[in-house]
């Protein structure tokens, strides 16, 4: 008689359902997620203050969520592992009897699957029955935690992204001036060629300016279409003072039902050296519209960390704007925007930087 006519295959199958609900009968799961918690609200304040070292001054409302959610967890953390416990006491006796009851099974193997049908049939009955009350047990201890545990993948992840952008920027190949802040960063790519090609990297938004950064490995060679030659490429290729934008614009793009483009449209005026660029983003193109809005109109300067505005103003205070041209000597009447670096003679056409 062959495996597929016997009572093995299904014997063995049930076996492993019965194992595998003696573990989740003990909520290992849940305790996993105990000290997961545990962990990140004892390693965030540390993150945190590591990005505000190393210069993000924005999202001042982070440290406050975390204290919020470690002052809730020690409320709530010894009702959960009670709970469980008590849980765990209550599937116990299930739990053995279900086990006992799959190993009276043992005796059918080799038998014919048709005389051990009703037998198979009871036990994976009692089986279905004994997971609906693990996943009950789960369920209703995992609602003692679940609202604080999104709320912690929240911050973390926002903690996360600051501590990335500030690496971001330590690596990227042009400078930052003193008393810019950096927001949020976003890997893009510029539509040049028709729309449709052109540079990948880094698109930067700072309190100051918009810049784009290449950062990719450009072929140097093909033989018949194929890549023999590689280099990585990276350098500024376009940046613009957040005063010069004029519109932003967000769009998406469809090719087929399940393949989206965010596209972010930014015009410019002068003195920003380009006029419009066309950004497919990584990201929610109207997300970053809306953060570009918020620090034009200062509202994002309510999120700073106290002391930093201050720091922020005089930087700015700082900036010396020539009277004349240091190249032909003419008066310089020129409006300083936003995030300038640098102001042009109108006469000689001099590129003159403001220095603080």
């Amino acid at each position: 008689m062959s495996q597929d006519q016997t009572a093995d295959y299904e014997i063995r199958d049930l076996e492993r359902k019965a194992a595998d609900l003696q573990k989740q009968g003990l909520l290992t799961d849940v305790r996993d997620a105990l000290e997961d918690i545990d962990t990140k609200l004892s390693q965030m304040p540390g993150q945190l203050a590591e990005a505000r070292t190393k210069g993000y001054v924005f999202k001042s409302y982070l440290e406050e969520q975390i204290s919020a959610l470690q002052d809730q967890w020690a409320q709530i953390r010894g009702n959960v592992e009670r709970e469980s416990d008590r849980r765990v006491r209550e599937l116990r006796d299930d739990l053995t009897r279900a086990e006992q009851a799959v190993r009276r099974l043992a005796p059918l193997k080799g038998r014919s699957l048709s005389s051990a049908k009703s037998s198979l049939s009871r036990v994976e009955s009692e089986l279905d029955s004994l997971e609906r009350q693990v996943e009950a047990a789960t369920a209703a201890v995992r609602a003692m935690y679940d609202t604080l545990q999104s709320e912690l993948w929240q911050v973390e992840r926002e903690v996360t992204t600051c501590l990335e952008l500030l690496e971001l920027m330590d690596q990227a190949s042009f400078g930052f001036r003193p008393g810019e802040a950096g927001i949020s960063a976003v890997k893009a790519k510029w539509l040049k060629d028709g729309h449709k090609e052109g540079p990948k990297g880094i698109l930067f938004l700072t309190d100051q300016r918009l810049a784009f950064e290449q950062r990719e490995k450009v072929a140097k060679k093909k033989v018949l279409f194929i890549t023999t030659s590689s280099e990585e490429v990276q350098e500024l290729q376009w940046e613009a003072p957040l005063g010069a934008l004029t519109e932003s614009k967000a769009t998406e793009q469809r090719k087929a039902i399940v393949v989206k483009k965010e596209h972010l449209t930014l015009e410019f005026k002068p003195p920003a050296t380009v006029r419009e660029v066309i950004m497919e983003l990584s990201d929610d193109s109207e997300t970053w519209r809306t953060l570009i809005n918020r620090v034009l109109s200062g509202e994002i300067d309510r999120e700073r960390v106290e002391g930093t505005a201050e720091a922020a103003v005089e930087a700015s205070s700082s900036i010396q704007i020539p009277t004349n041209c240091p190249n032909c000597n003419a008066k310089l009447d020129v409006t300083v925007t936003r995030g300038m670096t640098a102001i042009k003679c109108t006469f000689c056409g001099t590129s003159i930087p403001l220095t603080g």
